[in-house]
């Protein structure tokens, strides 16, 4: 497991296989119960891909709090305890950034092919020109799953970015954000965080 701290946050990384392998088959049917008590149809609706990503994404953030699995509300947008997380994944890889304000996270393997989204080339063109069109995506994501946090669908329009700082402004609060790369396990993975700035 690769796991980094920043003040008031942590980042975990952990290959999802690792985790596969972790699951016991109680485990999986008490996740996929959830799931369609909450979701209101099977797990089994999705791509079987998608089906593993969900569970281990939920397993392990289980194992990071430390909480059974009944104990934790499984969505990308939400708040333990005290705490606010936020998980990601890519086909290898899931990711979970847990913090003592509201975050947003995303992580894309650097072999991954992204079209010129138009959001990317309407509110996020005041970024450096360093950052690549994977790089714009993974931050957008996380600026959307931040938002979420507030309790809001995020529009691009309101942010207003402060490049040389880190920082951007949306709806009079102020946020940090990084854009950076991890070599782990002989891949490249881009990695997007964002975090209200702490008072």
């Amino acid at each position: 497991m690769y796991q980094q701290r920043w003040k008031h946050t942590d980042f975990y990384l952990e290959s999802k296989e690792v985790l596969w392998q972790k699951l016991t088959q109680q485990d999986i049917a008490t996740l996929k119960d959830f799931y369609q008590a909450n979701d209101h149809h099977p797990l089994e609706n999705l791509h079987p891909q998608r089906q593993k990503e969900w569970l281990c994404s939920r397993f392990f953030l289980s194992k990071i709090l430390k909480k059974p699995l009944t104990a934790i509300q499984f969505n990308p947008l939400y708040q333990v305890g005290k705490d606010y997380c936020s998980l990601s994944h890519d086909p290898n890889f899931i990711a979970v950034l847990i913090s003592q304000i509201p975050c947003g996270l995303d992580l894309e393997n650097d072999k991954r092919t992204v079209k010129q989204a138009p959001l990317i080339q309407r509110f996020l063109k005041e970024l450096p020109n360093e950052f690549s069109t994977l790089q714009k995506w993974t931050l957008a994501e996380s600026l959307y799953k931040w938002a979420g946090q507030n309790g809001e669908n995020l529009e691009y329009s309101q942010l207003k970015f402060d490049a040389s700082n880190q920082l951007f402004k949306y709806k009079g609060r102020i946020a940090h954000y990084s854009v950076q790369q991890i070599h782990y396990q002989q891949e490249v993975l881009n990695l997007s965080l964002v975090t209200t700035k702490h008072q």
